[in-house]
């Protein structure tokens, strides 16, 4: 659900964009993994570049738990041929927090 809105100008296939996306969430470490907890939970919306990709749409907020929002974007970083790091249920409920009156 969270790469399928995220289509690109280029007209890439639905698959090129999720193995893109995927390795854009696997560079996003530290403060920009932040970034990509966000966007779920908040959703995102304008132009935005994924490695070099640009990308201009709308992502609604997703309902998920923030367990789930966690297992998603470890799926993420870990899936079409990525190795990355674990998002942790901590981490999420972090973001989440510090997300909730922005």
């Amino acid at each position: 659900m969270l790469v399928a809105l995220l289509i690109p100008k280029s007209g890439s296939s639905l698959r090129e964009n999720r193995s893109r996306l995927a390795r854009g969430l696997k560079s996003n470490r530290g403060k920009k993994s932040e970034r990509s907890i966000r966007a779920v939970v908040k959703g995102l919306s304008g132009p935005v570049v994924v490695n070099g990709q640009p990308f201009n749409g709308v992502m609604p907020p997703v309902m998920l738990t923030d367990e789930q929002v966690a297992h998603v974007l470890t799926y993420v970083r870990n899936s079409w041929g990525n190795s990355g790091d674990i998002v942790s249920i901590d981490e999420v409920k972090r973001v989440h927090a510090e997300s909730a009156n922005q």
